[in-house]
């Protein structure tokens, strides 16, 4: 009986020990997987800021960035629709319109389902069809673009002060 009731410690202790190592191991590679997100998301903030204050007037620029983490869409807020009641960007999400219809300062965004993780605060930012000269014409919409083989690629041009943001033209095939 007593060898039964020793065996029984040792399986409850074994089970305990295992249980920790588990728990333990999930902790640290969901902290390491976590630290990485945040890597990749400073290398991307870096870079696109990097690209929006590097240009000059008159210059235009293929921009090509490195998807970070798990954010499947890039959205640019033109900075004179913001504080605008008309904005509606509930297409991409619902975050970005309260955003800017409360007047936040946030003019670049990174979509993730649902979800909209504000990214740069840059004031330079004029979204395509709209003329940047014109303070009175307010874009109603985000630009956004998809990421695509785990990059976002789209232009910049220096317009001045302002940086306007567009898709890369596809060229034609053979």
């Amino acid at each position: 009986m007593k060898a039964q009731t020793s065996q029984v410690f040792v399986y409850a202790l074994t089970a305990i020990a295992v249980g920790l190592v588990l728990l333990l191991g999930y902790k640290f590679i969901s902290g390491t997987l976590q630290q990485g997100c945040d890597v990749q998301m400073v290398k991307f903030r870096e870079g696109l800021d990097r690209e929006i204050n590097g240009i000059s007037h008159g210059s235009y620029h293929k921009v090509d960035l490195t998807q970070p983490c798990e954010y499947n869409k890039i959205c640019f807020v033109d900075e004179r629709s913001l504080g605008e009641s008309g904005f509606d960007a509930d297409i991409h999400s619902i975050a970005i319109t309260q955003s800017v219809k409360a007047g936040v300062q946030t003019t670049v965004f990174l979509v993730k389902g649902d979800t909209a993780e504000p990214l740069l605060e840059s004031m330079r930012i004029c979204t395509p069809a709209v003329d940047c000269s014109d303070s009175n014409n307010k874009p109603a919409n985000p630009t956004c673009f998809d990421s695509l083989a785990g990059r976002f690629t789209f232009g910049i041009e220096g317009k001045g002060q302002k940086v306007y943001v567009s898709q890369i033209p596809v060229s034609p095939g053979p």
